[in-house]
């Protein structure tokens, strides 16, 4: 019985360890998808050109929406 319970405080300190030790994953930040006005294609917010409160997925497309 002794085994048994030494065997189980073994296992717990070392899982305790491995535990703590293990890098942890920086949390990654969700952003806003917008759509393009001109061609629908949805991207990340940062990534947009904004023109007149509208999203376009290039400036391209921001040209081409404004004749």
């Amino acid at each position: 019985m002794a085994k048994i319970i030494l065997l189980a405080v073994v296992f717990f300190v070392a899982h305790s360890l491995f535990k703590h030790r293990a890098p942890k994953q920086s949390a990654q930040k969700s952003e806003d998808m917008v759509k393009c006005t001109h061609c629908g294609v949805h991207q990340p917010a940062s990534e947009s050109v904004v023109s007149g409160g509208r999203f376009f997925c290039c400036d391209e497309h921001r040209q081409l929406h404004a004749r």
